[in-house]
């Protein structure tokens, strides 16, 4: 698995929105990023089932990732092609 630091960062979420998602506090998802906290079975499985169902969408167009219409997109100020190439 990625790190927890790399999936959070992929869905777009903050240390706080991620613990909203797992039902743990801010504090302890910096400690399982900064390694002095092992992130548990639970924990693990709850972070792939959120980034099994996540799809990107765009903070500018609302556009999700899987539409055609964001593959064509030119716009230079596009949200979800900032996030990829982060």
């Amino acid at each position: 698995m990625d790190s927890l630091r790399d999936i959070r960062r992929q869905l777009g979420l903050t240390q706080i929105e991620m613990g909203e998602r797992l039902g743990l506090d801010q504090s302890t998802i910096s400690r399982m990023e900064n390694g002095s906290l092992v992130v548990d079975k639970r924990t693990g499985l709850a972070v792939q089932a959120l980034l099994a169902t996540h799809v990107a969408t765009c903070g500018t167009c609302d556009l999700r990732s899987t539409d055609p219409a964001c593959s064509a997109c030119t716009r230079t100020d596009c949200g979800l092609r900032h996030k990829e190439a982060a």
